[in-house]
Parts: C-alpha cells; structure tokens; sequence
C-alpha cells in the first residue's frame, strides 16, 4: 500500500496539551493496473471443455455406459444372481465412472486455461533445456521441454511435453500467457489444444471442426433422457 499523507491531531486545554498527538494515516491501496480480459471465440471454448483426447474418451465411455447400465439395472430388479455371462453388466458402471471421471478432468482443466486465455499476459519465452523422456506416442519419443521468461525482473520456466518437439522449436522465442498474480501459472500457446490465435482483445482457435465435438455430448444426453424416460415408464 501507499501512504499518500498524514494529519496530526492533539486536544489542548489553554495552551497545554493533553493527549499526546496522533496521526490520521490516509492511506491509498495500490493499484495494480489489470488488462482487458479477452473475448474468446465459441469454438475455442467448446475446444477446451470437451474437445481434446481425454474428453472424447470420457464421452465415449459415457456413452456406452447407457445401454449397458439399462442391462445392470435390469439385472438389479429382477435380483438375477451374478453368475456366468451376467458379470458383463458391470461393464455400464465402471464405464460410467471412468467416463464420468476423464470429463471433469478434461472439463476442469479447460476452465484454467480458458482463465489464462481470457486475462492471461502475452510474452515471449525462450527454449532453456530439452529433455528426452522414457515415453513414446505413435512410435516417437517424448520430450520434455523448459522455456525461461521474466517478469518485473524475476525469472520464471514453462514446462512443455511433447512427441512433437519441431511445433515449438520452430521460433527463436514462443508466445507465452501468464497469469498477472501467479507468472509461475504460464502455457506456451503452441502448446494448447486447437490452432489458437491470441490477440490483444480475442483469442479464436480458427478451428470450426472443434464444433464437432459437441456431438459425442448431445448423444450422450439424448440417449440418458430415452433412459430415463423409458425408466420411469417401465
């Protein structure tokens, strides 16, 4: 904080003081200047909360899980032991909450990076370290990348890992956002699913197909409203 002034105050009674003097700090907070937050594009955010391999996955198994949890709750009303081939019941429930978990993963996720994007500060960062790790994605190694930016005078490193090390080799520096109040919260851009374009005031990810992935959504919730309906018909 800033102290702009102060006023001194004291009571006297002809002449002699009685109390001792005390100060009235006014006081100002600091002001931190705060950028304009972004306006970021439909399909960027249909992008990050349930595009990506993570959430397709997760969909899908919700998906399968409603045709199978009609046979598991089926085998529920009717008391049917398990036994031979009614093990395979249990299938809808593990694949509802495997799917159920990789969605809010997936969701939550989205939700940070969709925070840097919109109030995120564009900088530039530079490759420090390339590290090869113990992974491989369709039969090439992952590596682990180190980017070094500063901020008011203090250093700070984005972590990047990839099986396509070229897409941030390909500049001398990489556009970084970070977080104004935590710099140590940074995403290369690069790095983020879909092919995004980061302005000043709008970030668009250019990708109309990432309105695709609202399919697997819509049917799973088409397909748990027939659920439910025809539960509560039965």
């Amino acid at each position: 904080m800033l102290i702009a002034g102060y006023e001194e105050h004291h009571l006297s009674f002809f002449g002699s003081r009685l109390m001792p003097r005390t100060f009235n700090l006014r006081v100002m907070a600091e002001h931190k200047p705060q950028g304009k937050e972004r306006m970021v594009s439909f399909s960027t955010v249909v992008n990050m909360l349930v595009g990506g391999p993570t959430a397709v996955l997760g969909w899908v198994l919700l998906l399968l899980s409603v045709p199978l949890m009609n046979l598991f709750l089926a085998r529920l009303l009717n008391n049917t032991p398990l036994s031979g081939s009614q093990w395979f019941t249990l299938i809808g429930p593990a694949f509802l909450g495997v799917g159920g978990v990789l969605t809010t993963m997936a969701f939550s996720r989205g939700l940070k990076v969709l925070k840097l994007l919109r109030h995120g500060v564009l900088t530039q960062a530079k490759l420090s370290s390339k590290t090869a790790t113990g992974g491989e994605i369709n039969e090439r190694r992952v590596y682990e990348l180190k980017f070094r930016f500063e901020v008011g005078g203090q250093r700070y490193a984005a972590m990047a890992r990839t099986h396509e090390p070229e897409k941030l080799e390909d500049d001398a520096t990489e556009a970084l956002l970070y977080l104004p109040q935590d710099p140590s919260h940074a995403r290369l851009i690069d790095h983020l699913p879909g092919r995004l374009k980061v302005k000043e005031l709008t970030v668009d990810s250019g990708d109309k197909e990432a309105l695709a992935h609202l399919v697997l959504p819509m049917l799973f919730l088409v397909a748990l409203v027939a659920f439910v309906v025809r539960a509560m018909v039965v």
